[in-house]
């Protein structure tokens, strides 16, 4: 839009330039003496107008250079938009968890948690990198989540993954366990965990 309002200005000047130049040539004398006096004025007028013309075409098609670089480019993690970032992770997603990158990703960047390692985690947590198991399928239980009763439920799909980011994000991130590394002792009994874990992230990164 803004671009559009810039070509309109360029072309308003032009149209000013022509009336210019109108208007000046009902204006020349019939008197031979006076007319070439006349012609030379308006050439010049003619030749200060289109420089002035000139050089603010220039700044008009700078400025819209500059908004378009600028506008709707605005990356949120690794290099990528939102929606770009969405786009991979649904890639990654099969099963239960299909359509749900858009959520993953834009809920995880707002917990700050990191995208990537949430869904590794899921993953293999889940299997829904082929096909869910019957704890995501049935309890919408996306982080091998417990409670002093077993097992956690949570009513849909959406909700379980917000529960799982929140978890992350509250008994995790927040003391500084942002790495699968460093998450591993107190997420899981294997100590070989975020092997796992790290290997999904990569193969998420090369999608």
């Amino acid at each position: 839009m803004k671009e559009k309002r810039y070509v309109n200005a360029i072309i308003g000047l032009g149209l000013s330039i022509f009336l210019l130049g109108a208007s000046t040539i009902g204006t020349v004398s019939k008197s031979d003496s006076k007319k070439e006096s006349l012609d030379n004025t308006f050439t010049s007028s003619i030749k200060t107008t289109h420089k002035s013309l000139i050089e603010k075409s220039e700044e008009m098609i700078v400025s819209a250079q500059q908004v378009k670089l600028g506008a709707g480019v605005n990356t949120v993690y690794d290099n990528m938009t939102l929606e770009q970032l969405a786009e991979k992770i649904e890639r990654n997603l099969n099963s239960t968890l299909t359509g749900k990158g858009y959520l993953i990703a834009s809920y995880s960047l707002q917990q700050g948690v990191d995208p990537y390692l949430a869904l590794a985690i899921m993953l293999h947590e889940t299997g829904c990198a082929w096909s869910c198991s019957t704890l995501t399928t049935v309890n919408h239980n996306v982080g091998g989540m417990r409670g002093s009763n077993g097992y956690l439920y949570f009513a849909t799909i959406d909700e379980g993954i917000k529960a799982f980011i929140d978890n992350l994000s509250r008994n995790y991130v927040r003391y500084g366990l942002t790495t699968a590394e460093t998450m591993n002792s107190k997420y899981a009994e294997n100590p070989n965990w975020h092997v796992a874990v790290n290997r999904y992230i990569e193969q998420i990164k090369a999608s």
